[in-house]
């Protein structure tokens, strides 16, 4: 796989670097696609209007936000919050509205792929032939995968052959084979809003672990498996415009890179704040060896990997959806979809606000520490030195 680095300066962030790395007839490459900013207020006006397209439940919640006075800038964290396929009408018209940030409408198609049918993968493949921004693409690939069945293959198999952006193809080839083991995702669950702080809260009292999840114990790769690891080839970041934005970390109240941070030893970076449902992809080649649900990771994948100087380390994605496309053992090549971030303030993520918590550690599956916050960060690698400073050879690799 040839790898190739450019240089450039975005307009909404720092000199950074792009990773496009070209696999056959398609590259991935870290490319800004989405800039949150200022996430406009236009939005508000979509879900105030036409009361007939909304549950009387989320009138009402939104009714007490309005009441109480609070940040309305942040009503974000509840539109999206519901999978009832009666307000499937106000999802549509952000989708197909020219007017609404490309944040919102991602968003949108997050929940028209968890709550709709075949009928709406046709309207979703629509959108998809005239649709430019890649990340909106992957998440209507994303999408199409969970309202497709069995007979929708040929059309998602020659929508991957086509495709040229490897992060988009890597989704769409998850979404075949998740049509083709009738996979389908519903899930239900409700919010918990809160404005006081945008660390954990507790998980809204309707979600039942026993009722939507498999994944409540640890399951974890037997140690003599270890052995059958493939070295790694490439690496990869684990998903589109990886720490390619500040705006968005300033409006969370994040720092921008989290690894090793003072005080709290963070262990990990974070990235994709906000974007719940973004596709998370294998970092490198490997094999899955943890896949878990506890209070503090929420869902949590770990694969296990061999480096070309033959030592191992276990890669850990945190905060996870509940429906992870990978299973316990599975060969995973770097690029291969193994999950999205999950939502927002749910029990699948473990109560955060959505994003990804991507950690390196040095040690096999049998020796990890499987932490995000410990007294010695010498035991991780800094993920962007991992994916990117170990390719550049030392060169610079640009501001973080």
């Amino acid at each position: 796989m040839k790898i190739r680095y450019h240089v450039i300066l975005l307009s909404v962030c720092c000199v950074t670097i792009l990773n496009s790395c070209s696999s056959g007839e398609y590259e991935f490459e870290n490319s800004l696609h989405i800039d949150p900013g200022e996430i406009p207020d236009s939005l508000l006006q979509v879900v105030l209007t036409d009361k007939a397209e909304k549950t009387a439940q989320f009138e009402q919640l939104f009714s007490s936000v309005v009441e109480s006075g609070q940040n309305l800038r942040r009503f974000y964290d509840i539109v999206f919050r519901y999978r009832d396929s009666r307000l499937l009408p106000l999802y549509y018209r952000i989708l197909t509205s020219e007017s609404e940030h490309p944040f919102f409408r991602a968003a949108a198609i997050t929940v028209i792929g968890e709550t709709g049918n075949g009928e709406d993968f046709e309207k979703l493949l629509a959108e998809w032939k005239t649709e430019r921004n890649d990340l909106v693409r992957e998440y209507l690939a994303n999408a199409l995968g969970k309202t497709a069945d069995s007979s929708r293959l040929p059309q998602l198999t020659g929508l991957a052959e086509k495709e040229r952006n490897g992060y988009v193809r890597k989704t769409l080839e998850a979404a075949i084979d998740r049509a083709s083991g009738g996979r389908r995702v519903k899930i239900a669950y409700l919010p918990l809003f809160d404005t006081t702080r945008y660390r954990r809260l507790k998980t809204f009292p309707s979600e039942s672990p026993r009722a939507e999840f498999s994944l409540t114990a640890r399951k974890k790769l037997s140690p003599e498996l270890s052995q059958f690891i493939p070295m790694v080839k490439d690496r990869l970041f684990p998903h589109m415009q990886y720490k390619q934005c500040r705006s968005i970390y300033e409006k969370v109240g994040q720092p921008f890179s989290s690894f090793g941070l003072a005080g709290v030893d963070h262990v990990g970076e974070d990235s994709g704040w906000l974007f719940e449902g973004m596709p998370v992809h294998a970092v490198t080649d490997g094999r899955v060896a943890l896949i878990q649900h506890e209070e503090s990771w929420g869902c949590l994948v770990g694969i296990e990997s061999v480096l070309e100087d033959y030592k191992q380390v276990c890669i850990y994605y945190g905060h996870l959806s509940a429906n992870p496309d990978v299973y316990l053992g599975k060969i995973v090549e770097a690029g291969d979809k193994i999950g999205e971030i999950g939502p927002s303030f749910s029990f699948q993520n473990g109560g955060y606000r959505a994003h990804l918590h991507l950690g390196i550690e040095k040690a096999s599956i049998a020796d990890a520490v499987i932490a995000g916050y410990h007294e010695k960060v010498d035991h991780w690698y800094d993920p962007m030195a991992f994916i990117g400073g170990s390719l550049l050879q030392g060169k610079n690799s640009g501001a973080n």
